[in-house]
């Protein structure tokens, strides 16, 4: 084990500890999530909904919350709903554009999520699932060129992705 990783359990561990004598320790519960975000996905859901039990409005929370849930096989009206507070919080934020249109097209709104993922690709140029998200929105609102174009771009930023098979069915669909 590395001197980070050990320093890393170690504090865990701490967290951990202070979480069994409060377990509504919210600066822990921070502590834990951020932790476990990496590894523990669910866990750092639970603990981030913890604090947002106790203090609703912990705009960090909703963030690191937002960006965990949306495009995750969750419930997408809680990351919908999530999303779109955390662009009211952060809205000049790329990721949370991004969190939030994907919470969009997921709910079948193809037009605000257009919106969402143009925003934040503007900043995130080389992000190849948001140019393919980008691009199925365009393609479910008929926009061809649009989609085209966000479309290539998605498979030349990361050929032999999870979604170039789909991609290269909507680019055929669009001749």
């Amino acid at each position: 084990m590395n001197v980070d990783a050990a320093r890393a359990s170690q504090g865990l561990a701490k967290v951990e500890e202070a979480l069994k004598a409060d377990p509504n320790y919210v600066p822990a519960l921070v502590a834990r999530a951020l932790a476990s975000e990496q590894t523990n996905p669910d866990l750092a859901v639970k603990s981030y909904d913890a604090v947002l039990a106790r203090y609703p409005g912990f705009a960090p929370a909703i963030r690191s919350l937002t960006l965990l849930l949306v495009g995750q096989p969750r419930d997408n009206a809680k990351a919908l709903a999530l999303s779109s507070k955390a662009k009211e919080l952060f809205p000049d934020d790329p990721n949370v554009s991004k969190a939030f249109g994907f919470a969009l097209y997921q709910s079948g709104d193809y037009a605000k999520a257009v919106r969402q993922l143009a925003d934040g690709a503007k900043k995130l140029q080389k992000d190849a699932r948001l140019q393919y998200t980008l691009g199925m929105a365009h393609f479910k609102l008929k926009q061809n060129q649009e989609s085209k174009v966000a479309l290539n771009k998605a498979i030349a930023l990361q050929p032999g992705s999870p979604f170039e098979a789909d991609a290269k069915r909507a680019l055929a669909e669009l001749k």
